[in-house]
């Protein structure tokens, strides 16, 4: 079985379909062991016998989920695969476009409980919110990579993609003077909507095609051996870039490995 949250939520290969233990379930898989008492107050907050209500729930996943939950007097925890901790695995190894092809929409698109708690409400849209937040930094890692390989038009279309991403958080200054280049040098539609919300911050957009191009390509030129460098380090392993102010630091990370 898969537990699939991102467009959704649904348990492939199963017919169990209740929102509130699947819901339960997702948050066990996402926050790992968890108090008993906590979960009956986070999904139950109006239920006088609100641990009577988490033992049914768990009760159901275990026959419609076998194996996917445990519990003791004090805790419950989960264990199942699914399609959010593929996601993050494929950014951990940096495996961009991958995580691109998992993302399938926002996390637990559409779902919404009249009685859970405000304090869970929130969670689910903070989670939403800062996994689109890092597929848009995805999108935007794959762009750049290919603004320095001198392929302007699928560098914009995939700025374009990380502009307009569903669910993300509101964008940065920093955001958009990554995101502004990148869709100049490819002409994009979009040029004249993301100046506005610049202005809008504050920020004067007035860079020309020719340099925003001069300026993305200039990330690979002669890096190729500190790119190779790198994108060979494995988590936990440290490197130092040094150099002036403006000579491209930032851009050759971002161009490299995605890591802020």
């Amino acid at each position: 079985m898969l537990l699939r949250t991102l467009g959704g939520l649904e348990l492939e290969r199963s017919d169990f379909g209740r929102l509130k233990p699947l819901l339960l379930l997702t948050y066990l898989l996402v926050e790992g062991p968890s108090e008993r008492r906590h979960l009956a107050e986070l999904f139950w907050p109006d239920n006088a016998d609100a641990l009577n209500s988490l033992s049914v729930a768990l009760t159901r996943l275990r026959k419609g989920v076998p194996g996917a939950v445990e519990a003791d007097e004090v805790r419950a925890w989960a264990r199942l695969d699914n399609d959010l901790d593929a996601l993050k695995a494929a950014l951990e190894a940096r495996d961009y476009a991958g995580a691109i092809a998992l993302y399938r929409g926002p996390f637990l698109e559409g779902l919404y409980l009249p009685d859970w708690s405000a304090e869970l409400e929130e969670w689910v849209y903070t989670q939403r919110e800062h996994v689109a937040g890092q597929v848009r930094q995805a999108y935007l890692v794959l762009a750049e990579q290919e603004a320095a390989r001198s392929r302007f038009d699928q560098a914009a279309k995939l700025a374009a993609q990380a502009y307009q991403l569903q669910a993300a958080p509101a964008l940065e200054p920093e955001d958009l003077l990554r995101l502004y280049p990148l869709l100049l040098a490819g002409n994009s539609f979009l040029l004249g909507e993301v100046r506005r919300e610049a202005e809008g911050l504050g920020l004067r957009l007035e860079q020309r095609p020719e340099d925003a191009r001069v300026q993305l390509r200039r990330v690979l030129v002669g890096r190729e051996r500190e790119l190779e460098v790198l994108r060979s380090l494995r988590p936990g392993q440290w490197a130092w870039v040094r150099g002036g102010s403006g000579i491209g630091k930032s851009a050759l990370l971002r161009a490299c490995s995605g890591q802020y």
